[in-house]
């Protein structure tokens, strides 16, 4: 097979399977023979190429095909295993999150602290007149604030709760980066197996169309079917042009992702085709709900939100002061401590509006993790059917499709060799080869693009090559 996707050519004799690469050199071959008529056919010449008109149009043909072709063995190229680690260095977005974690982390560590205490000095019952500060009441006292109610560890525990939900958003972060730094990959790879079967589809149509060129000039066939020679082979080039361009964007948007990587195609390499395998549904949805980073996130939300509660109720009691000072009073030298307590009365603040927002916060971040439970489950399930139906269609393609447009290219190639068939049938039987292949690729693509988002959201339950799970 073609890369994992396409058999050879069968041709019905006693001669081995023959290539489908080798098929433009069976249709030059039998050129000379399909040139004129029957009876002529050993006279008639076979005329030249005209380099002058089409040599420009096959050098900028070739530099495409240098231009997207896989990688050489012998130079360097990231493989999806170091692209991925490349990403968890380098991707700004990533870098964010982790920023974000810290912050809370630093709030956490700010719930625990005490209140600093105050350092205070008085000097009372100073004379008005006649008199120095050394005959006043002079007094050197600390003063400390204590939270009451539980709310200083209240506080760290809310603290602890954003610092696990920034956690999980981290590692959802990661994920969702690694999904889409496969999904570029997997669409690189599509790229260039797409390119790789219009290659083959333009050198046997470019072999057709000098067929028919050598037939014209000896005025065996009309100038109708040369000209449909030739739209055939330029449609193709302009489907293999169209194609062949969308791989610079894919890979500027992969080395964004990577904090702008100098990246360019030839440095990403090829891997092996992943694997199509029969996924449990029971087990996704398990996966699912049980490991996904934005579900868990959700999870530590609605206990941050509960938490917030609480500590809202601990902050109807406001903080107890006490005061310890030392002093003497005025020139006796008789010294004195003072010991006192402050404390606001609860009366008319007793936090009752934050209580009625942060009630309505836990039920708002019930809310939203419901809903976001249900949205991840209906993406599964849309995903599922997605990846089901691609596996199937790459199944019928690879089983049954290709197959059997490989066999009738060869037997109309055959029969028009003998003379039995046109050129009009020959392009049919290619055009179906070469739309045959391109499905097997196309359903391939969207099979294995269905898989990562599936690993994405329930990676326990699906595997990709050269991603840990």
């Amino acid at each position: 097979m073609h890369r994992g996707f396409s058999a050879p050519y069968i041709v019905r004799s006693t001669l081995p399977p023959l290539d489908r690469r080798l098929l433009p050199v069976l249709l030059l071959a039998c050129g000379a023979a399909c040139a004129s008529p029957p009876s002529r056919a050993s006279e008639a010449p076979l005329a030249p190429s005209e380099p002058g008109q089409r040599g420009a149009a096959q050098e900028a043909a070739a530099q495409e095909v240098e231009r997207t072709a896989p990688p050489p063995t012998d130079g360097f190229a990231y493989t999806l295993a170091e692209l991925l680690e490349l990403a968890d260095l380098r991707s700004p977005a990533v870098a964010a999150a982790r920023s974000r974690r810290e912050a809370a982390s630093g709030r956490r560590l700010q719930a625990g602290l005490w209140p600093n205490p105050r350092l205070e000095f008085e000097a009372e019952e100073i004379p008005a007149r006649g008199s120095s500060l050394g005959e006043a009441k002079t007094t050197l006292g600390i003063e400390q604030d204590f939270p009451l109610g539980g709310r200083r560890h209240a506080a760290v525990a809310v603290g602890e709760a954003e610092e696990r939900v920034e956690t999980w958003v981290v590692e959802g972060g990661r994920r969702e980066l690694r999904g889409q730094i496969c999904q570029a990959w997997f669409e690189i790879q599509y790229l260039r197996r797409a390119v790789a079967e219009l290659d083959e589809a333009v050198a046997a149509a470019t072999a057709i169309e000098e067929l028919a060129r050598h037939r014209f000039d000896a005025r065996a066939v009309p100038e109708s079917e040369l000209l449909r020679a030739g739209i055939e082979l330029e449609e193709l080039r302009l489907e293999r042009a169209a194609l062949g361009a969308g791989l610079d964007p894919l890979v500027q948007g992969l080395s964004a992702r990577l904090g702008d990587l100098e990246l360019e195609p030839g440095r990403v390499g090829t891997g092996p085709l992943a694997e199509l395998p029969e996924l449990n549904r029971t087990l996704l949805d398990a996966a699912l709900l049980d490991a996904h980073p934005a579900l868990a996130a959700a999870s530590e939300r609605q206990r941050a939100a509960d938490l917030r509660l609480e500590l809202a109720g601990a902050e109807r009691w406001p903080d107890l002061g006490v005061h310890l000072a030392y002093g003497r009073v005025g020139a006796t030298d008789e010294s004195i401590w003072e010991l006192g307590f402050s404390v606001p009365l609860p009366v008319w603040d007793r936090n009752q509006g934050r209580l009625h927002e942060r009630r309505a916060l836990v039920a708002n971040s019930r809310h939203r993790a419901a809903e976001l439970r249900g949205r991840l489950r209906a993406e599964l399930a849309t995903e599922s059917a997605d990846y089901q139906a691609s596996r199937d269609a790459a199944s019928r393609y690879q089983r049954n499709l290709v197959p059997a447009a490989e066999r009738s290219a060869a037997q109309t190639a055959a029969r028009y060799q003998a003379g039995e068939s046109s050129l009009l049938e020959l392009l049919d039987s290619q055009r179906a080869l070469t739309r045959a292949r391109l499905g097997l690729v196309e359903s391939r693509r969207r099979a294995e693009l269905a898989l990562v988002r599936l690993w994405t959201l329930a990676a326990p339950a699906v595997s990709l090559p050269g991603v840990e799970r």
